[in-house]
């Protein structure tokens, strides 16, 4: 995930191609950062509890 005011999902390096998608799964607290390191302008992105929850339920 890019640092930004609203978050840029990368897969691979490329921008993840759906990113009001990506804004909405983190705002869902599906997505999160999994890092809270400022110093990099980009960190890995993580599954929350919630995310898990409800890739397991579909």
């Amino acid at each position: 995930m890019v640092l930004s005011g609203l978050p840029d999902l990368r897969v691979d390096g490329l921008r993840f191609c759906d990113q009001p998608r990506a804004h909405a799964l983190v705002c869902a607290g599906l997505l999160a950062r999994a890092s809270a390191e400022r110093s990099r302008t980009t960190v890995r992105a993580r599954l929350t509890d919630a995310g898990r929850a409800a890739l397991q339920a579909a």
